[in-house]
């Protein structure tokens, strides 16, 4: 589940699956797409809030995934600061701006499943 302090962002995003342990690669899919939302989340934030057009993309992302999650999971990421930094610095030099991000993934016991170091790139148009 993802949660943002506003909510008409995103309200949630819920993920199953049934199966075994050839549902293991299903479950790393939908771990990586919830970090893709919990780390670009905050492009679109910042980018809603500026007044010319953002361009972002996901140059990259190293995932580790450290257990399986088998409870709902919660994708925190507390890199909004080094997102609008970006922002504001594309918007300065006119050059495509590349960060690195991190994105954590827990369970419903608070332990980590998985982590995510994940690159954005912003240009502002």
């Amino acid at each position: 589940e993802l949660k943002e302090q506003n909510p008409t962002l995103v309200e949630s995003i819920i993920v199953a699956t049934l199966g075994l342990q050839d549902a293991e690669a299903t479950l790393r899919k939908a771990l990586a797409v919830g970090a893709d939302i919990a780390g670009g989340i905050h492009v679109f934030y910042f980018a809603e809030l500026s007044v010319e057009k953002v361009s972002f993309a996901f140059k990259g992302m190293k995932a580790d995934f450290i257990k399986r999650a088998e409870s709902n999971v919660i994708f925190e990421s507390n890199e909004g600061d080094l997102v609008k930094k970006a922002i504001e610095e594309s918007k300065l030099t006119g050059e495509r701006i590349n960060k690195t991000i991190q994105v954590t993934a827990l369970d419903s016991k608070q332990e980590i499943v998985a982590t995510f170091e994940m690159i954005v790139s912003v240009k502002v148009k």
